[in-house]
């Protein structure tokens, strides 16, 4: 698993362990991530207020305890810091959008994941997750996955069923059973 490979012991593994926990427990896109301030964190309500892909008013994101726990943590680690972000670099400026996408292929090379292992594949395969969690229920996904578009999301579905591949057995096998007959 990928964090695995996280130091939790380390200021920057504390980091890295709740950004990942926001990147699969809730779907976030890196930007949203990268994009938080401090004061969007609400740890008594367990929310977080976040300004999502095409959204102009912030609105809030439920949070589970283990994901308030992890940011808790983080912050508490992290010190005094000028950077009104949420996730800051050694440096103490935001963290970008790049240097996440960088961090989550580092830390699955350290976890011995040979694939390519990106903010967006994690957001997908949270999604997917669910998606086989939930029955399939699309309309719980979108909600979590705040997708404005429920097509999007169907293009989850389908490619964890496999339609496709399904549909064209059943009209390879139609045909079979017509020439049979």
């Amino acid at each position: 698993m990928l964090i695995d490979g996280i130091d939790r012991s380390t200021i920057m593994g504390k980091r890295d362990y709740a950004m990942l926990r926001l990147l699969w427990d809730n779907a976030l896109r890196r930007a949203e991530v990268c994009g938080l301030d401090r004061s969007d964190f609400h740890a008594l309500e367990a929310r977080l207020y976040l300004k999502g892909k095409g959204r102009i008013d912030k609105e809030p994101i439920d949070l589970a305890a283990a994901t308030v726990e992890a940011i808790s943590d983080w912050l508490a680690s992290m010190g005094e810091s000028r950077s009104p972000a949420l996730f800051v670099s050694s440096r103490d400026t935001r963290l970008s959008v790049d240097r996440l996408y960088q961090i989550v292929g580092g830390l699955a090379q350290v976890a011995g994941i040979e694939r390519v292992v990106s903010p967006h594949k994690i957001r997908h395969s949270s999604i997917t997750a669910l998606l086989d969690l939930n029955g399939g229920d699309v309309r719980s996904a979108q909600a979590h996955s705040r997708h404005k578009n429920l097509a999007t999301l169907i293009r989850y579905d389908d490619g964890r069923q496999q339609l496709q591949g399904k549909a064209a057995k059943t009209l390879a096998d139609a045909i079979l059973e017509r020439e049979v007959d």
